[in-house]
């Protein structure tokens, strides 16, 4: 037989959905079932959680508002300002938290206020309590027993191991300390997404909390005061130094520039040096002497081709310039006119028409020599254009190379200049900037102003008795909870026939209700069967009548074997009651008592005591001489006898199968109370010899690895199982926490059964 699923722990899950914590209704019936345990869980740790609360010391927060403003003036434009104000992004605002949160700051405050000899924030002035009282400080205590400790390992291993002296001086760490209880009761937050800083500070009197946290805003705006007059100290001290500097450049330069014009002889007529105005004064005066040059020569072209030509130089401009020879033209002019009259009243050898043309051609002669001279005249004028020209291009010639290598001298001449000129431009900067830095170092602004100072606060804020104890109360009913899910994850037991189906593989015949102690004190089951016959607890004896019946077919086995895993499951009860049902309907029954080291038959019976099986069996009586009959019933019975110790095996001897078959023979019904599986061997010798064995597990008690070990034994013996039982059932637990299937229905059915009063609460 396979008893795997006795690994799997019952969970409290309801059989219908077959799955774990899916099922809400199964958890809350788990809750349900152990209400007790998590009403004493929730009260107690309730109870205890205000307790704690009411006993916690009220501390009281005080809050101030800071608000960061943006940037002020930078001092030099060119960089980055030394005394520039944060910029009012959220990396500044976040710098700003920083800065209210840092160790100087606070020490200032502990400094100002002096909390080092406050109680609160140092704890060496506290009252000792019950601890330090009795055993001294802890810190004490336990460094005593860690020197303890270690003497003894190094007595143990031998040699000393020298300490570290602690180097700290004692009022250095004292105020650490203050300084990190002051921090650890400061909080610093944004408002939002605003430039509007809160800081909080939380303090077990409400004005000491209000006085701190104002004193830290002041403290707070006086260091950045502080901090921008020494920016602009030392902002100012560092441009004069630079001054001095710039100034001592810009002479350097300028110095250097006029030396080197002066050597390289850069003389300079506003933005021309004189060179480069000579060169372009004689390149214009070259440009009119090759004019007059060009002049001259027509002219002179033009009075030569006249020459060539008869009387082509009347018409030239050179001649008609001329006074003398426009007189000589008069002359001859008259003087051929002279000669015309002449000819006309004269002969052609008159001595005065010879006379005439001996003065015209005088005359002409003249012209020809004044037109040589004019002629003459211009070759000279030509002449000296050319040489002129000639002069003027020859001085160009040399003034364009001083002029280039000028050029190469303005080049340097002007890098110089550049240099001055920037240096002279940046001291200039400089001493703008110094002055404006000196202005504001008498006058400062810091980049942050309080908004709101803090209040006395009035309402503590630690601690949040309401929340607390609510907190309080639905941690305590989750633990409570929890517990409770772990009671019913650690129950072992078998709660439901479902449950014992699942895990055993055995189909069950039902279950057995608990009879009420009041009603079963001096009184016996049998009885009860044959009083109440329409009662729950017969209706389940019947069930197993049932069961059985079916399980063997078309007939009803003779023999029955009522076991189970370890005493006080019912066996007893259940055999009995079993025995008195068959009794009453009229079956032939006898019950046998095979449990030889502890009876019970006998007081579940009114029967006396006497021989028994075991004196049956080892004596060899009669069988007349052990049955007994109980009157009330009228089952027949054979009860344990005397113990047997001496006999071990008389279970399995030929007698008793003799006794068993001979039992078979003379009733209908056999029924056989059996010792515990677990505690003895015996019931696993007589599931062999019976034809059918019911196996009984007590209800929420008896162990699920217990029980299936047990039903495992008596299927590997050959056992044959009609079914199993679950014994000792609470009905109305088992109805209101629905274990099982039976137990839902139960409230709808419990109508048809009577005695309902007698069942166990």
């Amino acid at each position: 037989m396979d008893a795997g699923p006795a690994d799997r722990p019952y969970n409290g899950v309801d059989d219908r959905s077959g799955t774990a914590a899916g099922d809400v209704l199964s958890i809350g019936r788990v809750l349900l079932r152990h209400k007790v345990l998590i009403a004493v869980t929730t009260l107690v740790l309730t109870t205890t959680a205000a307790a704690v609360t009411l006993s916690l010391t009220p501390k009281y927060s005080a809050i101030a508002y800071i608000m960061i403003e943006p940037g002020q003036t930078k001092i030099v434009d060119a960089i980055e300002a030394v005394m520039a104000g944060a910029t009012a992004d959220a990396q500044a605002v976040e710098s700003e938290t920083r800065v209210l949160q840092s160790r100087n700051l606070a020490e200032r405050v502990v400094n100002k206020l002096q909390l080092d000899k406050d109680p609160e924030f140092n704890g060496a002035l506290r009252p000792p309590g019950l601890f330090a009282r009795y055993l001294g400080p802890p810190k004490a205590f336990v460094s005593a027993r860690v020197a303890a400790i270690r003497q003894w390992l190094t007595a143990m291993l031998g040699g000393a191991a020298p300490e570290a002296p602690d180097a700290t001086d004692p009022s250095q760490r004292l105020r650490a300390k203050v300084v990190d209880s002051v921090l650890g009761d400061l909080s610093v937050s944004v408002d939002g997404r605003s430039r509007v800083i809160g800081v909080t500070f939380t303090s077990e009197n409400p004005e000491k909390a209000a006085r701190i946290v104002n004193t830290l805003a002041d403290l707070y705006i006086v260091g950045q005061l502080d901090s921008k007059f020494e920016a602009a100290r030392t902002a100012s001290q560092w441009l004069n130094d630079r001054l001095a500097e710039l100034r001592q450049q810009v002479e350097t330069s300028e110095a250097a520039a006029e030396q080197y014009r002066t050597e390289r002889g850069l003389i300079s007529n506003g933005d021309v040096t004189i060179t480069t105005q000579e060169a372009t004064d004689i390149g214009a005066q070259l440009a009119v002497a090759r004019s007059q040059r060009a002049e001259a020569e027509a002219r002179l072209h033009e009075v030569q081709a006249a020459v060539t030509k008869p009387g082509g130089t009347a018409a030239t401009s050179a001649v008609l310039g001329s006074g003398l020879i426009q007189s000589l033209r008069v002359q001859e002019a008259e003087v051929q006119r002279k000669i015309s009259e002449l000819r006309q009243q004269l002969g052609q050898n008159h001595p005065n028409l010879l006379s005439a043309e001996a003065e015209l051609t005088q005359i002409r002669s003249k012209i020809g020599v004044e037109v040589a001279k004019i002629v003459e005249g211009l070759k000279n004028e030509v002449n000296a254009a050319g040489a002129r020209e000639a002069s003027l291009s020859a001085s160009l010639e040399r003034l364009k190379g001083e002029a280039g290598e000028q050029n190469q001298a303005e080049v340097r001449l002007h890098a110089l200049d550049r240099e001055a000129t920037a240096g002279r431009t940046l001291l200039q900067t400089f001493l703008q900037r110094a002055q404006e830095t000196n202005s504001q170092e008498t006058f400062q602004q810091p980049d942050a102003h309080i908004v709101s100072k803090a209040s006395t606060p009035r309402v503590p804020t630690f601690p949040k008795t309401t929340m607390f104890l609510v907190a309080g109360f639905m941690g305590s009913a989750i633990i409570g909870a929890f517990l409770a899910l772990l009671a019913e994850y650690m129950d072992r037991s078998f709660r439901s026939e479902e449950q014992m189906e699942e895990a055993s593989g055995v189909p069950s015949l039902g279950l057995v209700p608990s009879l009420k102690r009041s009603w079963g004190k001096g009184r016996r089951a049998p009885t009860y069967v044959v009083q109440h016959p329409a009662s729950v607890y017969v209706e389940s004896i019947r069930n197993l009548y049932t069961g059985l019946r079916l399980s063997n077919g078309d007939h009803w086995p003779r023999t029955i074997l009522i076991a189970s895993s370890l005493p006080d499951e019912g066996k007893t009860t259940v055999a009995a009651s079993l025995a008195g049902l068959l009794s009453v309907t009229g079956l032939k029954t006898i019950i046998v008592d095979t449990d030889l080291r502890n009876a019970g038959v006998q007081k579940a019976l009114a029967v006396a005591a006497g021989p028994g099986l075991a004196d049956y069996l080892r004596l060899r009586l009669p069988l007349e001489s052990v049955v007994q009959r109980d009157e009330e019933t009228g089952i027949h019975a054979i009860t344990a006898g005397s113990r047997a110790f001496d006999r071990p095996d008389l279970l399995g001897t030929d007698r008793m199968k003799e006794l068993l078959g001979l039992l078979a023979e003379r009733y209908e019904a056999v029924i056989l109370d059996s010792a515990p599986l677990l505690a003895v061997s015996d019931a696993r010798i007589l599931v062999r010899m019976v034809e059918k064995t019911v196996f009984l597990v007590r209800w929420g008690d008896t162990d699920r690895d217990a029980a299936l070990r047990g039903l495992h034994q008596v299927v590997a013996a050959g056992g044959n199982v009609a079914g199993t039982m679950l014994t000792m059932v609470n009905l109305e637990k088992y109805a209101k926490y629905r274990y099982g299937t039976f137990g839902r229905y139960y409230p709808r059915i419990k109508g048809y059964y009577t005695g309902e009063a007698q069942l166990a609460r």
